[in-house]
C-alpha cells in the first residue's frame, strides 16, 4: 500500500513538472482591452463639398461583429513584443516585412529610446506598417480594416468627428508640434463606441492598401480594400496634424516602410458568432 502511494506521488510530481513546462513554453500574449462592435450598417465616407476626392462618395457599408482596441498600443505593451524576441521570429512577419527589418537591421521602433516618446503609457510610435502588423499577429490580433476603423470611430450616425460635429480642444490633442500624450488623456473625445484617441494623438495604421478610387468602384456589401498596392492607409491624424485630419472620414496614404514619430496603431480581431 505504501509503495502504491509513493508511485502516485511520483506520477503527480511528473504531471506537475509537465504542466509547468507547458505553461512556461506558452507564447507571451497581452490581455488587451477590446471593444465589441456589433454587426450592422454604418455610413462610410462623405459627400461634403470640402472633402478630399478619395473620401467620397458617402455610402452604406455592412460589417459583421468584430472587436477593436479601446486604446492605441502603448510603449509598455509593444515592449512585451520586443522582449519576447518578436523582431527575431519570422513567423510574425510578412515576407516583405521580414526583408525590410533584416536588411535595415531594425530591432525596435524608431522612437524607442527617444526622450519624450518613450513613456510607458504613451502610444508606441515610429514603427512601420510591417512592425504594427507583426505585433498584431504576435498578440493574436490583426490590424483593423479601414471600414472597421471608421465605424468604430464615428458610430452609425455619420458624424464628422468621433465626439460630434464641431472641433473641440478638450476632446482631441492635435496641432501641438510636441509629442504624443498618454493614451486616454482626452475622454471627451471618445467615439460613440467608447474608443479613445481615434482622432489626434497619433496616426493609426490600418490593414488596407490605399486606392484613391475604392469608394467609387466597390459595392456597399464588399467593404474590404484592394488586394495589392504601393501605399498602406493611416487614419485619425496625429499630434502634429490639422483639424481636417481629425475627421473620421479622412484617409492618409504612406508606404509601409514609413517610420515616423506621429504614427502608431491599435489592434482588432474577428468575433465568431
Amino acid at each position: 500500500m505504501k509503495s502504491v502511494t509513493t508511485i502516485r506521488l511520483i506520477l503527480l510530481g511528473l504531471l506537475s513538472v509537465t504542466f509547468a513546462t507547458c505553461v512556461s513554453e506558452k507564447p507571451n500574449r497581452l490581455d488587451l482591452e477590446m471593444v465589441r462592435i456589433p454587426a450592422g450598417e454604418f455610413t462610410m465616407g462623405t459627400s461634403r463639398a470640402y472633402a478630399s476626392a478619395d473620401c467620397s462618395p458617402q455610402h452604406v457599408v455592412f460589417l459583421g461583429t468584430y472587436q477593436i482596441g479601446k486604446f492605441e498600443i502603448t510603449n509598455e505593451q509593444f515592449n512585451e513584443f520586443v522582449m519576447a524576441g518578436g523582431y527575431r521570429k519570422r513567423e510574425f512577419w510578412t515576407p516583405e516585412g521580414w526583408q525590410f527589418i533584416t536588411q535595415n537591421q531594425i530591432v525596435a521602433p524608431a522612437a524607442w529610446n527617444m526622450i519624450g516618446f518613450n513613456n510607458p503609457s504613451q502610444p508606441a510610435v515610429g514603427m512601420s506598417w510591417y512592425e504594427a502588423s507583426a505585433f498584431s499577429k504576435w498578440a493574436g490580433k490583426r490590424l483593423p480594416t479601414e471600414a472597421e476603423w471608421e465605424k468604430a470611430a464615428r458610430g452609425t450616425d455619420g458624424r464628422v468627428y468621433p465626439w460630434g460635429e464641431g472641433i473641440s480642444v478638450t476632446a482631441v490633442f492635435y496641432n501641438a508640434m510636441v509629442r504624443p500624450q498618454t493614451v486616454g488623456s482626452y475622454p471627451a473625445g471618445k467615439s460613440p463606441f467608447g474608443l479613445y484617441d481615434v482622432a489626434g494623438n497619433v496616426w493609426e495604421w490600418v490593414q488596407d492598401w490605399y486606392d484613391p478610387n475604392i469608394y467609387k468602384n466597390r459595392s456597399n456589401d464588399i467593404p474590404s480594400g484592394p488586394v495589392l498596392g504601393e501605399h498602406r492607409v493611416m487614419r485619425g491624424g496625429g499630434w502634429d496634424s490639422n483639424r481636417r485630419h481629425m475627421q473620421c472620414t479622412y484617409r492618409q496614404r504612406e508606404k509601409p516602410t514609413w517610420r515616423r514619430l506621429n504614427t502608431g496603431f491599435r489592434v482588432a480581431e474577428n468575433v465568431n458568432e
